[in-house]
């Protein structure tokens, strides 16, 4: 992933290389919200139970990139 900007309640980063992308591609919906969940409750449950992720952009509904935010509740 490619860091856009970190601070102390947020960290957003891009992943331009996404392994699932042509999957992605024909099932957008399965593949891009069960990465979410998935990154998210490993997130959580790893690291600070207060991380909530958001999606800013996903390659597989058109933007140029995926983005993310990590934000604490």
């Amino acid at each position: 992933p490619e860091i856009v900007k970190v601070n102390e309640k947020e960290v957003v980063y891009r992943v331009n290389n996404c392994l699932f992308f042509e999957l992605a591609l024909k099932h957008t919906e399965m593949v891009c919200e069960v990465m979410d969940a998935g990154v998210e409750t490993g997130l959580t449950e790893t690291m600070n139970p207060n991380w909530k992720i958001e999606r800013l952009k996903c390659a597989g509904h058109g933007d140029d990139t995926c983005e993310f935010a990590l934000r604490l509740k």
